[in-house]
């Protein structure tokens, strides 16, 4: 693919992404993108951080099998490889939530697959996996397809998650309120804390209502959770 090609493919992906009406539409539009790629399979997956014992987790895309072995919990991970199909991996298919997914997986194939996985705004966590059977990716064939499923995923976030809802307003938390959170984070007590600062400790537990109040937890510890996960701390 010389560079008018890979130029002319990225304003597409950016056109018809945008251009999708539907749900449905714009996952037969990324469907299609990806085999424009020699791609077969494809999953999309994001992960808000809240609940935090029971983070959401919304998966898209026509890849049959399971992903929790492929991704992993680093931040911007990158992977390539294969793995051959086993009976323990077909078996799984009819534990795929979408019946209607069609695909040509069999035993003993060899399903080659890469990955990107970044970390969004207010601790949003996104992986996107590529995959196809018995191909291998090449080293020049990777590099571009990092490049173009870049734009698909930061497209299809927007499109999902950016323009169909408003951005929730990221609390404004004072100087002081984030220096209690960061040394609450510490696991010094409310004592400890106000002794630090030279405050009293009804100032202390004043502002950590206050916090609490802001990030709309229940109580100190999932507030400072709170706060490390989407990054206000």
């Amino acid at each position: 693919m010389n560079s008018t090609d890979l130029l002319s493919l990225k304003n597409h992906i950016r056109t018809v992404i945008r251009g999708s009406e539907t749900i449905e539409d714009l996952w037969i539009t990324c469907l299609e993108v990806i085999k424009k790629m020699n791609f077969e399979y494809f999953s999309y997956r994001i992960q808000h951080p809240t609940p935090f014992s029971n983070p959401k987790t919304y998966t898209y895309g026509n890849y049959p099998l399971d992903t929790s072995c492929i991704f992993t919990r680093n931040i911007h991970q990158r992977t390539i490889g294969q793995f051959q199909v086993s009976p323990e991996h077909l078996a799984s298919l009819s534990q795929t939530p979408n019946q209607k997914v069609k695909h040509t997986i069999n035993l003993n194939d060899s399903i080659f697959f890469m990955t990107q996985s970044t970390q969004r705004a207010e601790g949003v966590r996104e992986n996107f996996l590529l995959a196809r059977a018995n191909h291998e990716i090449e080293s020049l064939e990777l590099k571009i397809s990092r490049t173009l499923t870049k734009i698909m995923t930061e497209e299809m976030y927007n499109k999902l998650f950016l323009h169909n809802k408003p951005i929730p307003q990221k609390p404004i938390l004072s100087p002081r309120e984030r220096e209690i959170l960061l040394w609450g984070a510490d696991g010094k007590t409310s004592e400890e804390i106000a002794t630090i600062l030279g405050l009293s400790q009804d100032s202390i537990n004043f502002h950590h209502k206050t916090i609490q109040k802001k990030l709309g937890t229940t109580n100190r510890a999932q507030a400072i959770a709170h706060a490390i996960v989407k990054g206000y701390i």
